[in-house]
């Protein structure tokens, strides 16, 4: 166990890219024109929010499907699985909540989708593995990932019920093709319920992934090269330092993050690494900001 905290050479920084993409959200909020930051990354890259809670789909999943039925545990799991899987707004409303599961009604909405020229998937997480010769996404998903969600809903349940995040996340890994990183992203919806809040772990739980292993070792000084993600001492070790890391954070943010929680946290790591590979010289992000023409609420 270690006896002094772990040193972040770039702490100082890391702090200032969480404080100005707040303080852009908030100046959005209160409708100000743009640009909303002098800071010439933040001008020309899309970054996510600090809190995932504040993201377009995130707000429309939670407000159209999570909410109305976050007393149904059962059928939000199921639906937080389809809808991360989709993570599309529109393609979710032609969908409809999933009362119930049918692979006919979603290979039918999602094929009618593409074939009219639509959107189909928001491509922010990718699927493990489509699978099958000429089987299109959706029909992976409805012939495989779905079915598997739908049966494993009542486990993943009670493990949410028991009060920790961790063992429901460590139950949805074991459905085929979700893994550890889409667990993460089901998770950090299940946690909005009356369920999930009661969690014991709501402010600690964290999985990681490749961007914010890269950027736990940026912040610790550790060199990253480009392409690579990998952390000294396996995820227990990793969790440990981000921990740490929350604790030094915390005290330095704006008063309205003083409670970070480390899922959060977690993703911006993963944003701090998206900025530094600008910095460093070793790759853009994929996406350019590009203001939506929705108000912004």
């Amino acid at each position: 166990m270690r006896t002094e905290p772990v040193k972040f050479p770039l702490l100082n920084e890391f702090v200032a890219f969480i404080t100005e993409r707040w303080a852009i959200h908030q100046r959005r909020l209160k409708g100000q024109p743009p640009p909303w930051t002098a800071d010439p990354i933040f001008l020309q890259y899309k970054f996510t929010n600090v809190l995932r809670e504040d993201d377009r789909v995130t707000r429309w999943i939670h407000s159209n499907w999570l909410r109305p039925h976050q007393d149904d545990l059962e059928s939000v799991v199921f639906a937080m699985c389809m809808a991360r899987l989709v993570n599309l707004p529109a393609a979710l409303e032609a969908l409809g909540y999933p009362e119930r599961w049918s692979a006919k009604h979603f290979v039918k909405v999602m094929e009618g989708r593409k074939a009219a020229g639509l959107r189909v998937f928001n491509g922010a997480y990718i699927v493990n593995s489509v699978g099958g010769v000429g089987r299109s996404k959706a029909a992976h998903l409805a012939k495989v990932v779905l079915p598997a969600c739908w049966k494993a809903r009542g486990d993943v349940s009670r493990a949410l019920a028991s009060g920790s995040l961790a063992a429901a996340h460590e139950r949805l890994q074991q459905v085929y093709s979700i893994g550890a990183f889409m667990s993460a992203q089901i998770l950090a919806d299940l946690k909005w319920t009356p369920v999930g809040l009661r969690a014991a772990d709501w402010y600690t739980f964290a999985a990681w992934g490749p961007g914010s292993r890269r950027g736990l070792n940026r912040l610790r000084g550790v060199a990253v090269e480009s392409g690579k993600s990998n952390f000294l001492g396996g995820e227990a070790v990793w969790l440990e330092t981000l921990l740490g890391l929350r604790r030094q954070t915390l005290p330095r943010l704006p008063k309205a993050l003083c409670k970070l929680d480390a899922a959060n946290l977690q993703s911006c790591l993963c944003e701090f690494d998206k900025m530094r590979r600008v910095v460093d010289g070793q790759g853009r992000p994929k996406q350019l900001f590009r203001p939506s023409e929705e108000p912004y609420v």
